[in-house]
């Protein structure tokens, strides 16, 4: 008899239609068309990929959800999109939406004794922060509003030191990261402050919303989108699971507090600094290519002729930097 292929499914949020599906105990078979991936491929920079805004960019015309639209979208992106843009599209985008699918249905566990200790933690360190700032301060004020407190710093300085300070564009003192930095030598709240914020954005944003999110399974469930980046990375929101911070004094501890499901471990599995030796092969720099060929750490290596010290000289900050320089070249 006559073989019967399976329709192809055209539209838009396909992955969460395959989960939605799949709760149900329901198939969806290939082939797909999304629509928000296709049209990511064929312009990179939109960063709005819903129909609303498709439709009315491309089409010229209001969304109405009807199965026209669809079929006039499915019909355009069909021609606009360049041969390796069809490729890519059928072979390696449409394909990824069930391993997605897949990987936001499993979630990762996390253990939710670790989260409740680094949340009492944090919190006793908080207070005692606050404490110190306010003495320290000569009184209180909300710590997280940068105008209350620049008003506190241009108490603090003298009129010299008010005029060399960092300012906003509006005229008031700059209290980022680095104004804070430089000011507290002479003002050490502004250090504590520092360590304040620290400690609350991994709270704020992490350990609470962690705890929040895996109530009901254990589990925290991302949400992989595809067309987040103009490169072709992937991003992740609600929460965003691939910005999990590593430079803060609590990042071990957060980090640790993701766990294998039991009988599961955990495996990482990391190309070895690809794009370098990608960079390597296709200018055939001696050097570099050398550097591979021994096996050697080439942000190390790039490290030590820029700092002119022997390899086993060089120091962590220095091979940062050297990275940082290397990927930079690129």
């Amino acid at each position: 008899g006559k073989l019967s292929l399976p329709q192809l499914k055209v539209g838009f949020h396909l992955k969460a239609a395959m989960k939605r599906l799949g709760c149900e105990g329901k198939d969806f078979p290939s082939p797909y068309w999304d629509l928000g991936v296709a049209f990511w491929l064929i312009d990179p920079d939109l960063k709005n990929y819903e129909p609303e805004f498709v439709s009315e960019k491309f089409l010229k015309r209001d969304w109405k959800n009807a199965r026209e639209d669809v079929e006039a979208l499915y019909k355009w992106s069909n021609a606009k999109l360049y041969n390796g843009g069809k490729r890519i599209l059928e072979e390696i985008e449409m394909p990824l939406l069930r391993v997605l699918a897949e990987i936001e249905e499993n979630g990762i566990s996390v253990s939710r004794n670790i989260l409740e200790a680094l949340e009492r933690r944090i919190e006793a360190t908080l207070s005692e922060l606050r404490e110190r700032i306010f003495r320290e301060a000569g009184g209180e004020f909300n710590i997280n509003s940068p105008k209350q407190l620049a008003e506190v710093i241009s108490k603090r300085l003298s009129p010299q030191e008010e005029r060399g300070a960092k300012r906003t564009p509006g005229g008031q003192f700059s209290t980022n990261a680095e104004s804070l930095a430089a000011l507290k030598e002479k003002l050490p709240f502004a250090g504590l402050t520092l360590e304040y914020r620290d400690g609350f954005k991994i709270q704020s944003t992490y350990v609470r919303p962690f705890l929040e999110l895996s109530r009901v399974d254990g589990k925290v469930h991302t949400d992989y989108v595809q067309t987040g980046t103009a490169t072709g990375r992937l991003s992740s929101r609600e929460p965003n699971m691939q910005n999990i911070p590593q430079e803060s004094v609590w990042a071990k501890e957060l980090r640790s507090a993701f766990v294998p499901a039991p009988s599961f471990l955990f495996l990482a599995f990391d190309y070895s600094q690809i794009e370098l030796r990608v960079m390597a092969a296709l200018s055939e720099d001696p050097e570099m290519t050398a550097a591979f060929e021994k096996g050697l750490d080439i942000h190390q290596a790039t490290a030590a002729k820029v700092f002119d010290v022997p390899l086993d000289r060089v120091a962590p900050p220095m091979r940062r930097l050297a990275k940082t320089l290397n990927f930079g070249l690129i």
